[in-house]
């Protein structure tokens, strides 16, 4: 008997060699197949491609197709793209178009986390002081800049006319309210509702206002920043280093 008829009979013998060489047969099976899997998964598209002629392509889902043009979606909105200027579509496969849409959850998610954590993070806000008083500039309503007085004290946020028709606000109502203003006289002002007041990049939507029922001499100033907006935030008034600090309410 030769080596090799040697180790036949070894081998027919040993049932424990049997076995064992079978588990590594089933073995090397099981890490081929996972090893297809992979690159069946990576292999396949995640998106529509869209290639243009200049070099460049998005990425993302065609949403509709024309002679004229091609519309694809690319997460954060869509890109319309004329059929002249594309080279060629790659499309992707149905489970890779799903995954794409979890991936622009899971990043619309993030995006609005982060920013609901920057709207409620403190904002430090510088302001000027004269006299002992502290102003501000404030954005009415997206339009207008006005300086305004801060006056804890006051209940609302107080206009003069002009900066209340500098901002179009409607002034056309005919109820009147009382309102005190810096030199502690007593007026009266029309009540108002402000779309947003912003200072610095603490704002604050649907602010009740009021705007002096008649012009006055001009003071220096534009107003009052009142309660009616520094109550939607937990605020700190810093006048050792002039600055208003906000930190928007949950």
């Amino acid at each position: 008997m030769n080596s090799g008829e040697a180790h036949a009979a070894l081998y027919r013998e040993s049932p424990v060699r049997r076995s064992k060489f079978s588990g590594m047969k089933r073995h090397a099976a099981a890490l081929l197949g996972s090893l297809a899997m992979l690159v069946l998964f990576y292999g396949t598209v995640h998106a529509d491609i869209v290639y243009l002629k200049n070099g460049r392509k998005f990425e993302g889902i065609v949403k509709s197709e024309t002679d004229k043009a091609v519309e694809i979606e690319v997460g954060f909105g869509t890109v319309k793209l004329d059929r002249g200027d594309i080279q060629s579509i790659e499309r992707a496969d149905e489970n890779g178009i799903d995954r794409l849409k979890e991936k622009w959850g899971r990043q619309t998610e993030a995006r609005l986390k982060a920013e609901k954590e920057r709207q409620y993070a403190p904002k430090e806000i510088s302001v000027f002081d004269e006299n002992g008083h502290l102003f501000l500039v404030t954005r009415i309503n997206g339009k207008v800049d006005a300086t305004l007085l801060l006056d804890t004290g006051a209940s609302t946020i107080l206009l003069s006319r002009q900066k209340a028709d500098a901002a179009n606000l409607d002034l056309e109502s005919p109820k009147r309210v009382e309102v005190k203003i810096a030199d502690g006289r007593t007026v009266l002002a029309i009540p108002v509702m402000l779309d947003t007041v912003r200072i610095g990049d603490a704002h604050a939507e649907n602010v009740q206002a009021a705007v002096l029922a008649e012009s006055l001499p001009q003071q220096g100033f534009d107003g009052l920043l009142g309660m009616s907006f520094l109550s939607r935030f937990n605020f700190q008034v810093d006048y050792a280093n002039k600055k208003l600090i906000l930190e928007k309410r949950r």
